[in-house]
């Protein structure tokens, strides 16, 4: 309905060009070339509303009129054309799309049990097929060389402590400044972290004045906080421990549970660390304070 619709839109817009060329459609073979020529270009403008100018319709005139007789010439046929456009022939173009292989499907496909890969052998594994990009051959690759691990030096594992966080302990009663505070002391009321594996380190961490005189013994100080605590009438004593003298130190129950001693204190530190000691660490630790130190430190505390 719509192909004849469209045939008589276009024969009676031909009619007013040419008297002739209605005539001339009923030929079937001419109705044909019409659908697929520039009448067909010319029946769309007319049906969308496109104005075209005179001229040019006139030149498709003439391109029909040129095809007709062509057609007509030779022994055409009644039947569609296989290029004409249909519902049913609409898809993509040819080659446009490729079916997508279905692997592991079963045999019937060419592509089941084994999934084009063969069986066995380097590129029958998952990769690709491809070694790393370090692969050297089936021996170690680059870690063929020794793996060198350097413990960094003491000092950088120390477990520091602000110089303001044990004078608000010491005023909170948390510590007790009658006596000289150990690691252990500092481990105990929670002013350091419990793990302590090479020792604690005193800073200085912003803080401008000393109120109670300290006597700490710790591993490793601050020149700055030396002279803050020296100035308030306290003292630092830098003590050398070993690992397992440390262990004693801070956790000695373990030991008596155990039924073991306590390890004597060692002779004296290693030379790579003169000068960062003052002490060989006893076990027990001597923490009583001399005569003279404790009014002092108790007058202090009292009126802090």
């Amino acid at each position: 309905m719509i192909r004849r619709g469209l045939l008589n839109l276009v024969g009676s817009v031909a009619a007013q060009l040419s008297p002739t060329a209605g005539q001339q459609l009923a030929c079937p073979a001419a109705e044909a070339a019409v659908l697929t020529s520039a009448h067909r270009v010319l029946a769309a403008s007319i049906c969308w509303g496109l104005q075209q100018p005179f001229a040019s319709i006139l030149g498709l005139h003439q391109q029909q009129q040129q095809l007709h007789t062509s057609v007509c010439s030779a022994a055409g046929s009644s039947q569609t054309p296989q290029h004409y456009v249909q519902i049913g022939r609409i898809g993509p173009a040819a080659g446009s799309r490729k079916t997508a292989i279905r692997w592991g499907r079963g045999n019937g496909s060419d592509r089941g049990t084994y999934c084009g890969r063969g069986i066995k052998g380097q590129k029958a594994r998952k990769g690709g097929g491809k070694p790393h990009i370090l692969f050297d051959g089936g021996q170690k690759q680059l870690k063929k060389y020794p793996k060198v691990w350097v413990t960094p030096s003491s000092p950088v594992l120390f477990r520091q402590v602000g110089l303001s966080k044990v004078l608000r302990w010491a005023q909170l009663g948390l510590l007790d400044t009658t006596q000289a505070i150990t690691m252990k002391d500092l481990r105990d009321s929670g002013c350091v972290s419990k793990t302590i594996r090479w020792g604690v380190e005193l800073v200085a961490n912003g803080t401008e004045r000393v109120e109670v005189p300290l006597h700490l013994q710790v591993s490793s100080a601050s020149p700055a906080a030396q002279k803050l605590v020296q100035a308030a009438g306290g003292s630092v004593t830098r003590v050398y421990y070993t690992r397992l003298g440390l262990r004693a130190l801070l956790k000695p129950e373990k030991f008596e549970e155990q039924g073991r001693a306590l390890p004597q204190a060692v002779r004296a530190w290693p030379p790579r660390d003169n000068g960062k000691y003052d002490t060989i660490g006893q076990l027990p630790p001597a923490t009583q304070l001399p005569q003279a130190a404790l009014p002092v430190a108790a007058a202090a505390l009292g009126s802090s």
